[in-house]
């Protein structure tokens, strides 16, 4: 048994977008009836419950926003340092002879340093008089921490932070926790959970976007992931299959992960 993955989704990761960022404001909606065969298809059987964080109400297309914060450097030598604590944590680059005096390199050596933390996004800007490293949520809506770091030899370079050029706003979609051993999964501090709009058995779920219309993908614009629900050894598991109208269904543990050779 394997989930079951629409093409557009498979297209946006083979285009260079991580699964995670994709789906970053999803939903989980559960089904009755027979699942379809891929998930490009249209949404099939009646809709039993829409998963989202804490039971939150989710209108169609809503985002989160992702936190920005810059980094302005504007002057440094040979041996200097420019140190950035990320969520507490001190990325250090020390200036080489070559990029003496032009921020412009510098900003690019401290862009592709920073752009490989799993947090956050890192880009540079600027001449060779003023660099500039504008720095987002690598998943909108997950928040960071950015600060000057402390230590360090050789002094520091002349440079600033400015946080929060861009407020931190998480929606109530739901978000996946970043991936290990081949499998991502659910934020073990995040409650997935929804009321049951009809009462039925389930059978399968969808993980969407929020304002996916559930009709057949033949334009390849709607990321989908499909698994089938039963009390073991599926996709997604649960207590009981059995759903009533009006009752909170709670996703305890849930994971995916993608075909390995």
């Amino acid at each position: 048994m394997a989930e079951k993955y629409s093409k557009a989704l498979l297209n946006e990761m083979l285009g260079g977008n991580p699964f995670r960022k994709i789906m970053a404001d999803c939903v989980m909606r559960i089904l009755n009836g027979t699942a379809p065969a891929t998930a490009d298809l249209a949404q099939a059987g009646t809709l039993l419950c829409t998963v989202s964080k804490g039971s939150g109400a989710v209108s169609p297309g809503e985002v989160s926003t992702a936190k920005q914060a810059t980094i302005n450097i504007t002057a440094g030598t040979t041996g200097q340092t420019i140190i950035v604590a990320i969520n507490g944590v001190d990325f250090t680059y020390i200036i080489p002879a070559g990029e003496t005096g032009d921020m412009r390199l510098i900003a690019l050596s401290v862009a592709r340093m920073l752009d490989l933390i799993d947090a956050i996004e890192a880009i540079a800007n600027g001449g060779a008089g003023d660099g500039h490293v504008y720095i987002r949520s690598r998943v909108p809506g997950l928040s960071f921490t950015i600060a000057k770091g402390g230590g360090g030899g050789g002094g520091t370079a002349t440079w600033a932070i400015t946080d929060n050029v861009v407020a931190n706003l998480r929606s109530d979609c739901l978000q996946f926790d970043a991936p290990a051993d081949g499998v991502i999964a659910k934020p073990a501090s995040d409650i997935w959970s929804g009321v049951n709009s009809a009462g039925g058995t389930a059978t399968y779920f969808r993980i969407v976007r929020s304002d996916d219309d559930g009709l057949e993908d033949t334009d390849q614009t709607r990321p989908r992931a499909q698994g089938s629900i039963s009390t073991s050894g599926a996709e997604l598991n649960l207590s009981s299959v059995q759903l009533a109208a009006g009752a909170t269904t709670t996703i305890d543990q849930f994971s995916l992960t993608l075909p390995a050779q």
